[in-house]
């Protein structure tokens, strides 16, 4: 994965080891509430370094990883996911 240099990306990556574990999809266990957990603390992060932070994107990612064997897993990447 590569993002402009103009970017911060925030992420949050979920990994579950198989369809049949009963946790469902990885992507799933970042929900509503965890998404706007996420984007405050991105905010709250470039308050408290606006030197770094400023004229770059903030953007939240999602990944989910299923599958144990790192060989065969399936990732998935989500870019630019709204809090809400």
């Amino acid at each position: 994965m590569s993002w402009p240099a103009a970017a911060t990306p925030w992420s949050s990556s979920r990994s579950r080891p198989g369809a049949s574990d009963g946790f469902g999809d990885p992507l799933e266990a970042v929900d509503a509430p965890k998404r706007a957990r996420l984007w405050r603390l991105a905010h709250a992060w470039c308050a408290q370094h606006p030197d770094r932070a400023r004229g770059r994107e903030v953007r939240l990612d999602v990944i989910g990883i299923t599958g144990a064997d790192p060989a065969t897993a399936r990732l998935e990447h989500l870019e630019d996911v709204p809090w809400v």
